[in-house]
């Protein structure tokens, strides 16, 4: 088996203390009662819809 598939390799890999994150650059003041808005409903740019009428004379008979 490959060293890499081992459970002492992953547990070696993550043995190390992970170091917490400062909060230097958090903001002081934390409003909660701030609103939300939506993204605006414009679709963006597509190819139009075709408005063809079909064509009845080429249409092929059902069959039973």
């Amino acid at each position: 088996m490959k060293r890499y598939y081992c459970v002492s390799t992953f547990r070696e890999t993550y043995a190390h203390a992970i170091q917490p994150i400062l909060d230097e650059d958090k903001p002081k003041d934390v409003v909660d009662n701030v609103d939300i808005l939506r993204p605006d409903g414009k679709r963006g740019p597509s190819r139009p819809k075709t408005k063809r009428i079909p064509n009845t004379e080429s249409r092929k008979p059902a069959k039973a």
